[in-house]
């Protein structure tokens, strides 16, 4: 999802160089995080939020599925100590 606010590269490298960031590197990490933030590849919260679910939803079919393949185990051990 593309970010719609504007980052201002100028003012991030002066708060990078009030801290005492290295004038070059500070101007670098201002114009990669704006590139970033144009590329559309950084996660919003709702793109997090969305993920969230989906892991939720995928841990519940897991659980399921685990319970299945024990109760499966469980009936194979006992028809199997009947033929013992």
């Amino acid at each position: 999802m593309a970010m719609s606010e504007h980052f201002d590269t100028l003012a991030a490298a002066r708060r990078l160089k009030a801290a005492g960031v290295d004038a070059e590197q500070a101007e670098a990490h201002a114009e990669t995080i704006a590139a970033a933030m144009r590329s559309g590849e950084l996660a919003t919260k709702a793109d997090i939020s969305a993920l969230r679910a989906e892991l939720a939803a995928l841990e519940t079919r897991m659980t399921v599925r685990f319970a299945g393949l024990m109760i499966a185990q469980a009936a194979l051990i006992v028809a199997l100590l009947k033929f013992l």
